[in-house]
């Protein structure tokens, strides 16, 4: 028998090798255990991916009007979960800032179309327009869009003497009144009545009237310096002692970052939690009221230099000018006299010209039990 090897055809003798190149019943069995959820994750990827959130859109993302006119065919779209307009579902519009509906309601509830969608009735722009936004919402979903309108607003004075009304058509629409005829623009410009005095302006205190009539206007210039402007001269003085960044009371009041209060150059007090408003009496001397560091009302006077203290005030208290402070309860002070108890608002005082000094406030009626 020769003793070289030969390759064998006899299936009995190679059953290595079926078992290396086959595969068997068993292999094909055990793999399909982790295969097919392979296949169903694949399948159900696209569905995922393809499905959509429900959607509450207005029409345009933005829109204008202009005072005392109407904006219309505002409308709100809804979709739901597959793209598709919801009809049938409540859609709620709430206004603000001014603007209102036909019937001068801010609120309004309208049902969606076929096509998903309401229609706002007209809104009312205000006659001092300015910005807004209108807020829908539906179910839990909300959005808002932004609205425009150019602000309108004329500087006026009005003379309780003779109940006219003056306009300084100068002054830009959207500025602030300070007092008297004193108006600060949106950009920091300063005028008094129609002309300006002072731009970039980053603070603007209380006017403040003389003996003569000659109207005092204190403010911070663009470049922070401390200044105070005379409508009956048109000159401007400036106190280079007071540090940048103070904010004008009135007058030459200036009360620093740091609390310290500056009448003119002079420090008057450091530490002050509360200053008020500034008046002058009938000998155009400033009085600058104010609540010192340790808590206590006092008033200071330009002409002695002298500070006066009312310890009757509690500690705590808002300074409002003069004489007069309000403590946290709501108890007003004019000095050391409590003159109204239970005050939501107090204005600014002011002096006659006996020096007799008067205090606004809003209070409740007493009850008669």
């Amino acid at each position: 028998m020769s003793n070289t090897p030969t390759h064998s055809t006899n299936e009995a003798a190679q059953p290595t090798v079926q078992k290396t190149l086959g595969v068997s019943r068993r292999t094909v069995v055990k793999g399909a255990a982790w295969s097919v959820p392979v296949i169903a994750a694949a399948v159900a990827a696209p569905i995922a991916a393809a499905s959509l959130a429900s959607s509450l859109n207005f029409t345009l993302p933005t829109y204008a009007g202009t005072a005392c006119t109407r904006i219309s065919n505002v409308q709100a779209v809804l979709t739901n979960t597959s793209g598709a307009p919801d009809p049938g579902k409540a859609i709620t519009v709430t206004l603000s800032n001014g603007y209102t509906f036909e019937d001068g309601t801010t609120v309004y509830t309208g049902t969606t179309d076929a096509n998903g969608k309401i229609t706002l009735p007209s809104v009312r722009v205000p006659a001092a327009g300015g910005n807004t936004s209108f807020q829908a919402t539906s179910g839990t979903l909300n959005v808002t869009a932004p609205v425009t309108a150019p602000p309108v607003g004329e500087a006026k004075i009005y003379s309780r003497a003779t109940g006219q009304i003056s306009t300084f058509t100068n002054v830009p629409a959207g500025s602030t009144s300070l007092g008297d005829t004193s108006f600060l623009a949106p950009n920091g410009d300063l005028y008094v009545g129609n002309k300006l005095v002072a731009s970039g302006v980053s603070s603007a205190g209380t006017p403040v009237l003389d003996v003569s009539n000659n109207q005092w206007q204190g403010f911070v210039s663009s470049t922070g310096v401390a200044s105070i402007h005379s409508r009956a001269t048109g000159q401007i003085s400036t106190f280079t002692n007071v540090p940048a960044g103070s904010t004008s009371l009135g007058d030459t009041s200036f009360l620093a970052p740091n609390g310290d209060l500056y009448v003119g150059n002079k420090l008057v007090a450091s530490g002050v939690s509360s200053a008020g408003t500034p008046v002058l009496d009938v000998s155009n001397n400033q009085w600058q009221g104010f609540v010192s560091s340790t808590g206590v009302a006092s008033i200071h006077s330009r002409a002695t230099g002298q500070i006066s203290t009312f310890t009757n005030v509690p500690a705590g208290s808002t300074s409002l000018g003069d004489t007069s402070f309000l403590a946290p309860n709501g108890d007003l002070y004019v000095g050391n006299k409590l003159a109204a108890s239970g005050v939501s608002s107090a204005g600014h005082p002011g002096l006659d010209s006996n020096n007799n000094q008067w205090q606004g406030f809003v209070a409740p009626p007493a009850c008669t039990w």
